[in-house]
């Protein structure tokens, strides 16, 4: 089914863009939270008439991120996840969830498509991301600490 973002998805892709998805995905996932809309004819050629300001949205914001990389660099990035008593993690972390702990931290509005780290973070402790941001990159150390739950005996 060929669909129109309306917000950023993550592993499908940035808002405006025109994706084909499974059925499923978008009638039970994107459609109920009003993340995408049906690509009608009509609602393609007014995506095609926005296209302009939406470029230029998307450059305005990048803009602001590239003005402030050194509070993207300087933002402490905790993030608190369930791990075992070796250190191991429950759930591995993502670029997603980096982008949403950075995003709180800073206060900006940043993409989880900007966020790249090696692979996904498995253990408590000090990891290392990369933010891409056009042509420049910022460097920040995330902090990931162990929520423990109480344990049943």
């Amino acid at each position: 089914m060929k669909v129109i973002l309306l917000k950023n998805v993550p592993k499908v892709g940035q808002q405006y863009d025109v994706k084909n998805v499974a059925d499923g995905f978008a009638i039970n996932k994107l459609f109920p939270k009003k993340l995408a809309e049906l690509a009608t004819p009509g609602a393609l050629k007014k995506l095609e008439d926005r296209r302009g300001q939406i470029a230029a949205e998307r450059e305005q914001a990048l803009e602001e991120l590239v003005a402030n990389i050194e509070k993207i660099e300087k933002a402490k990035v905790l993030i608190g996840v369930k791990a075992n008593n070796e250190g191991g993690l429950f759930a591995a972390v993502d670029e997603s969830a980096i982008a949403e702990a950075l995003s709180e931290a800073t206060g900006l509005s940043i993409s989880d498509q900007l966020v790249k780290i090696a692979q996904p973070i498995k253990s408590v402790g000090n990891h290392e991301a990369i933010i891409t941001l056009g042509d420049k990159e910022a460097k920040i150390v995330v902090e990931i600490m162990a929520v423990h739950s109480i344990e049943h005996r």
